[in-house]
Parts: structure tokens; sequence; C-alpha cells
């Protein structure tokens, strides 16, 4: 079946931007994702507690994770990889998410909650250390996998 609601766009085409995916060691995920597929590192953040990644995977806010992006060829960001540095607080479920770039996150927003979906609430950023500004919340589909959602916000000249 061919959908072409698309409500979610807000008039303009969604981006997907990367997949996000829980792992329980970092260097031995970028053993098969670095060494053995080709991807290369774009940025990492190490030892970070109570980040979106908690919250969007139920990870106690004290535990601290490593999250680093990664590039394929002239493609940047398109996955990310999220290590729980106490495996005994790796979740079981979900480990693994989408992040796609809207027109508008309130809007988004708005809709998934209509649809019925558990929603995240909606955070600002900024001056970001990463990226340009940007919204940017989440909802969990029928199954419980996250979708990370994301609107890129003019910067002052």
């Amino acid at each position: 079946a061919n959908n072409k609601r698309g409500d979610m766009n807000n008039s303009q085409a969604l981006q997907l931007k990367r997949s996000v995916i829980m792992v329980s060691d970092l260097e031995r995920a970028l053993s098969i994702y670095r060494d053995f597929l080709g991807f290369t590192e774009n940025y990492r953040q190490m030892a970070e507690t109570d980040t979106f990644s908690h919250m969007l995977f139920g990870i106690p806010p004290e535990i601290s994770t490593d999250f680093i992006t990664l590039d394929l060829g002239e493609q940047q960001r398109v996955l990310a990889l999220v290590a729980v540095n106490d495996p005994t607080h790796l979740p079981r479920s979900p480990r693994a998410g989408l992040v796609v770039q809207v027109a508008s996150v309130e809007l988004s927003i708005a809709e998934a909650q209509g649809l019925g979906l558990k929603c995240l609430p909606v955070k600002h950023e900024l001056n970001p250390e990463n990226g340009p500004p940007r919204s940017e919340s989440a909802f969990y589909d029928y199954d419980g996998n996250p979708i990370v959602i994301f609107d890129v916000k003019e910067t002052a000249q």
C-alpha cells in the first residue's frame, strides 16, 4: 500500500538523518561499523550522564554513556552508537531508533499525540555543542521503538 498521507512532514520532505543503536561495548561495536563496514567517526561525547539518550532508552540518568556519530562516505552522522558504561543498565528494549528531521517538532508531536503515541517533552537547543540550533523530541511507535524528531532553527546573522 502506498500511503501518501505524510502529514508529519508539515509540507516539507522528511529527511532520515540517522539510526541510533545501543551497544554494550563501544570499541567492539566500532570494530564492526568502523573497521569492517568503513564508517568514519564524526564526533564523540564520552562519559555523559542525564542526556536525551538516557530518557529515550530508559537509562538511569546517573549512569554514564558514551555517544559517537559515524559518517559513511559523504553522508554525515548517518549512524549513532550509544554505549552504556555499566552493562547491567543496558536496556533490553528498545535498543535502536530513528532520527528524522521535520519542519516543525511542535506540530509533529501534536500529530503523534493525536495518534495516541507516547511522546517525550520538546527540548530546545539554542546553542548546542554540536550541530545547528534546533528543537528536538521523540515519540514511540506502537511497538515501543523510539523515533527522534528535530527541526533546525534559523541562526541569527
